[in-house]
């Protein structure tokens, strides 16, 4: 006859069969595991690193990988893959501690406590909150864990209760009574008397009619101990009470997701404490409360995935429309929530996809961004961090903030515009304009935009009564609480104090950049660690439609990069019309990010002196053509050499009616970038510039003429958002670069043309170009630290691959070609240099040891009419011809002295290959040791 089981029989099983001593007689090896469970390696699925964790206390194993878990029972059933009735009879025949019908024979020794009436352990639970909500607000450590997590909002802080056990509890209870036997009897003190949440932050569960039902702590050290609860006691559902408020609930499953989804400005949210922490009876307390929708938002790993798949079926079944919204693998709420930012998870929340990888442009756009992709305002709060439940991949790390916008305090990142700052707190959005800063005032004109919600109004920062109106009115409008708009408006007026100058009269924080996601962070990463990154960046130029002129393209780009240096470069084209120099100069400089281009088509002749103090420093100046600015030459000549403009203008002071002078300053450095078709530029001007030119042959404008037609082919659809991509890829990269020093530890070896003084001029642009390259090459070299006044200044070093680049842009740009020189005067450079051999071998032959060179003889004008044997009239015009063009140096000849000339040349380009005078050969400079300045 088969043995039948009432479900008494079943719990005194489960109650009195040690899951400990059953899992060590199955093979299974436990080590300790905090203070009362044990950890060992999964029996049911491949476990490198143990997640199988069984608690004797509940007499319960649960996998934190597969998921696996249950009782005694469960855990026969799957080792042994039987079915419950012959699992339930295999436990019986292996123990004599349970006896069908009866109580227990010898029950296993579990641990007992004291009990303590519900009401009481309540009231205690009641006043430990209390206490623990004091200590966060008092102790900075329980904030900050939350803040770096990208939970900021003080309004959640105190409507949730959420506190700190900083382990002083104990130092508050009375010394005599019950208390402390009580708090150990409920789990809130061990049996050591240390508190159990030690080290946590406090988040009381409430169930929908507002009882306490227990407290979790998220541990916010390091170690295996992460998630904490009161012990013999539900899980509970955190912020249950929304069922009451929303039709539609979304479902995470740690209070860190909920708190992250609420950032997103969506307060209808509840956590299940864990992938198995949704039952029946949850489900019920959503019917019976009216709850019509759920929303599924849990982790993007497997666990859950397996998780959403058996909530679904659940769920619908209980009549409720169930909504699915899959993160990506290596997300969940909260790291989606510090990747993306809040207005990202609100949008993906909002949209009808599945995945954000699904939305359209319209759906998912990028925090500060309008619809065309403009940046709009700075990057909200993406702070590194993320948590969740003890069964899922909560402790990933989120990706620490992209871009290059400075951190300014308490979670936000600011930017600036034209206009006025823009923060953002959560997804509200504060924008000041005309912010008037002194020792006593603080004002500004605050516009704020919430859930398409927008208020406008004038806040004296220093008025506590301006401010309380305007948080009146901000709750109002947008049903915030009177905790997260007062938080809001302490962050910003602390932001505003800590701005360096006024908003009104000086320019405006940088531009606004774009929000830069993981993988477009990566991308640019590739694309500056990438050892061919000069013949990439030609290849890019040629998907825009720009062909040839490498040489040309690669002196723009790194110019245009040196615009974060101290000492940037400037270029001017000089070319024919029509020749193309604008479009070479539009197409290089589109890889500059909107927010450091200044681009003008005409600028008068005091324009620049009267430009906001910052709204030129690091940036590129443009100028499409020069003749539009001939009149701002003067200043354009002093920004590049001085690196401000300082000017002086007469004003009438409003007080004393009396005329007095009002300074402006405008801040540079700058690079300055534009084009002219004439070649008589003022010397001075010139001087300051790399001057290069279009390559105006035959074969480049087959080039562009086959290019053109080829567009043809298409009828304009060549891949427009091909070109989007590659011209993200080049700004995010442009961002990412960091604001390294330089050093060349070949500086002391290398040379430049000494013949003439513009030399001096010169050679500080040709040892600049260097440090330039280097700085563009800064994600391919290792980063040195010097001390420098107490702290450690970041640098890199240029190597033989930056100098052999400058070298050849110096060459093919700056260098001559003997084809420049007509035939006679080809023929006389090259007697010179027969002349100048000959009288060094007859110095060498009286000294040996002579390290004479050719460029160190000089010689009469009679010694080269005798040696060549031409006219005076001849000699004298080719001559000339070779001092204009440099091949020769005049030593001697003013002042009745007679001239005396030597070669500045040592034959180069007889290949036909072009070349510049004075450089250093690449071959002959030897490796720096470390005292030359490479550490």
């Amino acid at each position: 006859m088969a043995r039948t089981f009432d479900n008494d029989d079943i719990e005194r099983l489960k109650r009195n069969t040690s899951i400990e001593a059953l899992c060590r007689s199955r093979g299974i090896e436990l080590k300790k595991h905090g203070s009362r469970d044990f950890i060992g390696k999964c029996p049911f699925h491949e476990d490198e690193n143990p997640s199988f964790v069984v608690s004797p206390e509940k007499n319960l194993f649960h996998c934190l990988g597969c998921d696996a878990g249950g009782s005694v029972i469960d855990l026969v059933m799957k080792l042994d893959k039987i079915d419950f009735k012959e699992a339930v009879q295999k436990l019986l025949a292996s123990t004599s501690a349970v006896r069908l019908g009866g109580a227990a024979a010898c029950p296993a020794k579990l641990p007992e406590r004291s009990r303590v009436a519900p009401e009481k352990a309540n009231t205690l639970l009641e006043k430990v909150v209390a206490v623990y909500e004091k200590t966060f607000a008092e102790v900075p450590e329980g904030r900050a864990y939350l803040e770096r997590r990208g939970i900021t909002d003080a309004g959640l802080f105190s409507c949730h209760r959420v506190g700190f056990a900083n382990g002083k509890l104990k130092e508050l209870l009375p010394s005599g009574g019950t208390v402390r036997d009580e708090l150990k009897a409920i789990g809130v003190l061990l049996d050591n008397g240390h508190e159990r949440f030690a080290g946590c932050v406090i988040f009381p569960v409430y169930g929908p009619d507002g009882r306490l039902v227990t407290i979790y702590g998220r541990f916010t050290g390091e170690g295996p101990k992460r998630h904490v609860y009161l012990p013999d006691r539900s899980t509970g559902l955190w912020n249950a009470a929304a069922v009451k408020s929303y039709p539609e609930i979304i479902l995470v499953e740690s209070v860190i997701d909920a708190l992250s989804v609420m950032m997103a400005g969506h307060r209808n949210v509840i956590a299940i404490q864990g992938t198995n922490g949704f039952d029946e009876g949850d489900i019920k307390t959503l019917n019976t409360h009216g709850v019509q929708a759920v929303t599924l938002l849990l982790d993007g790993d497997e666990a859950g995935g397996k998780a959403a798949a058996r909530l679904r079926p659940r769920l619908e079944a209980a009549g409720l429309t169930v909504t699915v919204k899959a993160l990506p693998a290596t997300d969940d709420p909260n790291s989606y929530l510090a990747g993306q930012g809040a207005e990202a998870l609100a949008r993906f929340l909002l949209s009808a996809t599945w995945t954000p990888g699904e939305m359209r442009a319209t759906d998912f756009i990028p925090e500060g961004q309008d619809t065309a992709g403009n940046s709009t305002r700075a990057r909200g709060e993406t702070l590194s961090g993320s948590s969740g439940t003890s069964s899922t991949s909560e402790d990933r790390q989120a990706p620490p903030p992209t871009g290059p916008v400075a951190d300014t305090g308490n979670g936000t990142r600011s930017g600036g515009t034209g206009d006025g700052l823009t923060v953002t707190y959560g997804v509200r959005k504060y924008r000041i304009m005309g912010l008037e800063k002194g020792p006593r005032k603080l004002k500004a004109t605050v516009r704020i935009e919430h859930a398409g919600k927008l208020h406008v109004d004038t806040l004296d920062f220093y008025s506590a009564r301006s401010r309380r109106v305007l948080a009146v009115d901000l709750c109002r409008i947008f049903e915030e609480t009177p905790e997260t708009i007062e938080g809001d408006l302490d962050k910003l007026l602390r932001h505003c104090e800590a701005l360096p100058d006024k908003l009104d009269t000086a320019a405006p924080i940088r531009a606004a950049v774009e929000l830069m996601t993981a993988a477009h962070r990566k991308e640019a990463e590739t694309f500056g660690k990438s050892p061919t990154l000069f013949g990439d960046i030609l290849a890019d130029c040629e998907k825009r439609g720009l062909m040839g002129e490498g040489n040309n393209v690669h002196l723009l780009y790194v110019a245009m990069t040196s615009r974060k240096r101290d000492t940037p470069l400037s270029v001017l084209i000089l070319s024919s019309s029509g020749s193309g120099k604008t479009a070479l100069q539009d197409a290089v400089l589109a890889f500059c990010p909107p927010e450091d281009l200044v681009k003008l088509t005409a600028l008068s002749g005091k324009a620049l002196f009267y430009k906001e103090r910052l709204s030129l420093k690091n940036k590129v100046l443009a100028l499409e053509e020069g003749d539009g600015a001939e009149d701002a030459m003067y200043a354009i000549r002093n920004l590049i050499s001085a690196g401000e403009l300082v000017s002086e203008s007469t004003i009438k002071d409003l007080v004393t009616g009396r005329l007095t002078t009002m300074e402006n300053k405008v801040e540079g450095p700058s690079s300055v970038c534009f084009t002219t078709t004439k070649p008589d530029v003022d010397p001075e001007t010139k001087s300051r510039f790399w001057v290069t030119s279009i390559d105006e042959s035959r074969d480049q404008t087959r080039k562009i003429l086959s290019f053109q037609r080829q567009q043809h082919l298409s009828d304009g659809l060549i891949t427009t958002p091909e070109i989007e991509a590659v011209l993200r890829k080049h700004r995010n990269f442009q961002r990412l670069l960091k604001p390294l020093a330089v050093k060349n530890p070949y500086a002391a070896q290398l040379a430049y043309g000494d013949d003439r003084l513009q030399g001096r001029r010169d050679q500080p642009k040709y040892l600049n170009l260097i440090k330039a390259i280097a700085f563009l090459r800064q994600m391919t070299k290792e980063v040195f630290y010097e001390q420098r006044n107490g702290s450690a200044v970041p640098y890199i070093n240029a190597d033989r691959d930056d100098i052999a680049l400058a070298n050849r842009l110096a060459h093919e740009i700056l260098g001559h070609s003997l084809d420049e020189l007509s035939r006679p005067g080809s023929d006389l450079l090259l007697q010179l240099e027969d002349l100048a051999k000959e009288r060094l071998k007859a110095r060498q032959k009286e000294n040996p040891d002579s390290k004479l060179r050719t460029t160190d003889l000089s010689f009469s004008r009679r010694d080269i009419r005798e040696f060549t044997g031409w006219s005076n009239t001849r000699l004298h015009v080719h001559l000339k011809e070779l001092v204009d063009f440099e091949y020769i140096a005049i030593e001697t000849g003013r002042n009745g002295m007679p001239f005396r000339y030597r070669l500045a040349w040592e034959g180069q380009g007889k290949d036909g290959k072009r070349f510049m005078l004075g450089l250093a050969e690449l071959d002959k400079l030897r490796d720096p040791s470390p005292g030359d300045g490479a550490k």
